[in-house]
C-alpha cells in the first residue's frame, strides 16, 4: 500500500449502486444465509427429469467481476440441471430490455437479471410478472421491483462496516458529510446502515445533511469543494454511497490541499478503483465476492424451479474485508 504525502488518511471501501431525512426503518423481508441456502439446494440436486432453461442478462462482461460471476453461475448451473443462456447488455438499458423480451417471447423457465439501470428495470419486471415469468435480480436491486428474489451483498451491513472504521479513525469526534446517490436502492441501504451504526457507535460525530451527487464524480467534486469552503477544517470526513462520489471527493480534497480529510467510499467491483487513485491512497477495502453471488443466485433459481415457491425475497452474500 502506497501512502501518499499529499493525502494521509483516506478510507475507501470496495465491495459485492437519498434524501437528507430519508426513513431508516428496517424493511421487513425474509432472508436466508448463503450457507443454509446451499445446504437446502443440495437436497434438490437429484435428477428431476427436466432441464430448465434460464436467460441471464448481465450489465457487462468485460471486467473481472462479471467474468468471475459468469463462471461461477455456469459451474453451479451444471450441478443443478440448469441450462444458462447468458447475454451482456454492455451497460445499455435498451439492449437489456430487448434481451429480456427475447427470453419472454421464447418462454424461458426463468430470468436472472443484473440491472443495467435499476430505474428502467421496474417496467421490465412488471411485464415479466404479467407473463408469469419468474425474474431474479442479482448485485443491484430494483426499486419497487417485483423480483422473486434479490441476491447480493448486504448493503446495509456494508454501510455499518464503513461507519465502524470511520468512527475508529476519527476517535469518535468530528463532522462527516454525506454524499448521496439518490438513484440507487443499494446506495440507500448503505446510507441507512452508515447512519444507524454511526449513531450507535459514535454519537459524538455530527453527520451533515446529505448532498445529492447524482451527477457522478464531477458533481461530487463540486459539492465536496463547496463543503470544504464552508466548513473549513471542522469537516473531518466525507462518506459517499458510491465509487464515483468517493473519487469526486478525493479530487476536491486534492484541490483544497486537505491531506487530513478522510473519505469513505464504496464500489461493488473489486477493480473499479483506477490504478492511479489506488497508488495515492491509504486503503481500507472490503471486496465483493462475485463467485459467491453467482453460486447463490443459481442455487436460488434452482430451488424455485424445482418446486420450492417459498423463496426468500433477499439472499445476502458476505463480502470480504481485504484490508481492515
Amino acid at each position: 500500500m502506497n501512502r501518499c504525502m499529499w493525502l494521509t488518511p483516506l478510507l475507501a471501501l470496495l465491495l459485492i449502486g437519498g434524501c437528507a431525512r430519508e426513513p431508516e426503518k428496517e424493511r421487513e423481508s425474509r432472508t436466508l444465509k448463503p450457507d443454509a441456502l446451499k445446504a437446502t439446494t443440495a437436497k434438490s440436486r437429484a435428477p428431476s427429469g427436466k432441464r430448465f432453461l434460464v436467460g441471464v442478462s448481465l450489465v457487462r462482461e468485460d471486467d473481472a467481476f462479471h467474468q468471475t460471476l459468469r463462471q461461477a453461475m455456469q459451474e453451479e448451473a451444471a450441478q443443478n440441471n440448469l441450462e444458462l443462456d447468458i447475454w451482456s447488455a454492455d451497460s445499455d438499458p435498451q439492449r437489456q430490455r430487448a434481451q429480456v423480451e427475447h427470453f419472454l417471447a421464447q418462454q424461458y423457465d426463468a430470468v436472472l437479471l443484473c440491472p443495467a439501470d435499476p430505474a428502467q428495470t421496474t417496467a421490465l419486471l412488471q411485464r415479466a410478472l404479467a407473463a408469469a415469468m419468474p425474474v431474479f435480480t442479482l448485485n443491484t436491486a430494483v426499486p419497487g421491483g417485483e423480483a422473486v428474489s434479490h441476491i447480493a451483498s448486504d448493503q446495509r451491513q456494508v454501510g455499518r462496516w464503513l461507519a465502524q472504521r470511520l468512527a475508529q479513525r476519527l476517535q469518535g469526534r468530528g463532522s462527516v458529510a454525506i454524499l448521496s446517490n439518490a438513484r440507487g436502492e443499494d446506495a440507500r441501504e448503505r446510507r441507512i446502515g452508515f447512519r444507524e451504526e454511526m449513531a450507535r457507535r459514535a454519537p459524538g460525530i455530527r453527520l451533515l445533511e446529505a448532498q445529492s451527487a447524482i451527477g457522478g464524480r464531477t458533481e461530487a467534486q463540486r459539492l465536496t469543494g463547496a463543503l470544504l469552503a464552508k466548513q473549513g477544517r471542522s469537516l473531518n470526513a466525507v462518506f459517499s454511497s458510491d465509487n464515483d462520489s468517493a473519487l469526486g471527493a478525493l479530487d476536491a480534497a486534492r484541490q483544497a490541499k486537505r491531506n487530513d480529510l478522510w473519505i469513505a467510499g464504496y464500489s461493488g467491483a473489486p477493480d473499479a478503483l483506477p490504478p492511479e487513485a489506488r497508488a495515492q491512497m491509504l486503503l481500507v477495502e472490503a471486496v465483493a465476492q462475485p463467485d459467491r453471488i453467482g453460486r447463490a443466485a443459481i442455487q436460488t433459481v434452482a430451488l424455485y424451479l424445482k418446486g420450492d415457491k417459498d423463496i426468500p425475497k433477499r439472499v445476502p452474500v458476505p463480502y470480504a474485508a481485504a484490508r481492515p
